[in-house]
């Protein structure tokens, strides 16, 4: 009596590795394609996040302020006599110093300008402007303060003594 064992040939071995390796190419295409469309979309998010925190942060903060001045190269907002912030608008970034902390934006800023309250008080910041690049788009964003009357007669009765 002889059995036979039923086995592979090496043919039908060597069929079933070159359909294995194509089915590991083709995962390792989609899968390496999903990586790259995931890390954009992540870098996209970040700065749209980093956009809108820096937007509504600003914006909070000088409707909160009593004052804003001038710096080298920002601007100071003073909310009431124990808190103060800083920001400093560089080429790559913004930087926002409060208290001990320090938030950093990854925002391209060109253009900042800011224009003054009156020609009398040259420290005090009505309106700040520049440009913001994203997606090499640049956007204007455009940030005012205002005052109000009391200010401007306080001033009058401070300086008239």
């Amino acid at each position: 009596m002889h059995n036979k064992l039923k086995a592979y040939t090496l043919f039908d071995v060597i069929i079933a590795m070159v359909i294995m390796g194509m089915i590991s190419a083709i995962t390792y295409v989609i899968l390496s394609s999903l990586f790259v469309q995931y890390n954009s979309f992540d870098d996209t998010n970040k700065k749209l996040s980093s956009l809108i925190l820096f937007k509504n942060t600003l914006k909070k903060e000088l409707f909160l302020s009593k004052k804003i001045t001038s710096v080298n190269d920002g601007i100071m907002i003073k909310i009431n006599d124990s808190i103060t912030i800083e920001y400093k608008f560089k080429s790559n970034f913004i930087e926002r110093n409060f208290e001990q902390q320090k938030d950093t934006f990854w925002l391209k800023v060109d253009d900042f300008k800011k224009e003054y309250n009156s020609d009398n008080d040259v420290g005090m910041i009505k309106q700040i402007n520049f440009n913001l690049t994203i997606f090499e788009e640049k956007f204007y964003l455009e940030f005012s303060k205002d005052y109000g009357a009391y200010i401007d007669i306080n001033k009058f009765f401070l300086n008239e003594n």
